[in-house]
């Protein structure tokens, strides 16, 4: 056997990397902006030289030009990316449900930064975001994460055309659910906060006609 790889095996490594670096720059926890870049790389390449030897029988052949090659590596990278932002929308019910607790309680002020959105938020939401990963890691859930790498072959094959409409569709219902879930976790802050304003209000209201004596 040869000791070097062929054209058609580093273009078959080359596709998949593409498109499993696209998940791991998004996925929660590893494609952090806090996680160095080496280890998101390092990350990357190594479930790449894994799913290698997997897929290289189901991928067509080299293309004769050039224009066809990066058609095929952004097909990779599309779908990447449609799959790692489906992923990262869906976890910002944490930060949701701590923006919404902050706003309620008065804790809004308290401004830290949030390493799982790359951008400053209230410290509620960045606790409550911290522990739904620390929540995941902790059960095993991000084997699901990089279960959906290894079956997104079977659901989007190198041959198959990248479904926009149906991703648009999920992103926006992702969206809708996230957002929902995020609501749901601060209902009780929502109500407490419901119930004393108006307690406050209605004190505050009757006070005048209180009798001194």
């Amino acid at each position: 056997m040869d000791s070097y790889a062929t054209a058609a095996q580093v273009y078959v490594a080359g596709l998949v990397f593409a498109r499993v670096g696209a998940m791991v720059m998004l996925m929660p926890g590893i494609g952090d902006t806090s996680v160095p870049a080496r280890v998101r790389l390092g990350f990357a390449l190594l479930m790449s030289l894994l799913l290698t030897p997997l897929l290289q029988n189901t991928v067509p052949g080299v293309p004769t030009s050039v224009g066809g090659l990066w058609g095929q590596v952004i097909h990779e990278i599309l779908i990447g990316l449609m799959i790692g932002s489906v992923l990262k929308l869906f976890f910002t019910a944490m930060s949701t449900a701590g923006e919404v607790i902050s706003m309620q309680t008065t804790l809004s002020f308290a401004q830290t930064t949030n390493p799982s959105m790359g951008q400053s938020s209230t410290a509620v939401a960045t606790f409550l975001s911290m522990l739904g990963l620390t929540l995941i890691m902790a059960t095993d859930l991000h084997h699901l994460f990089i279960g959906a790498i290894v079956k997104s072959y079977d659901l989007f094959p190198f041959s198959a055309a990248v479904p926009v409409h149906d991703a648009a569709t999920l992103a926006v219902r992702t969206v809708a659910d996230s957002f929902s879930l995020g609501i749901q976790l601060a209902a009780p802050v929502i109500v407490f906060s419901l119930v004393f304003n108006l307690a406050t209000g209605l004190i505050g209201r009757v006070m005048p006609s209180f009798q001194i004596f």
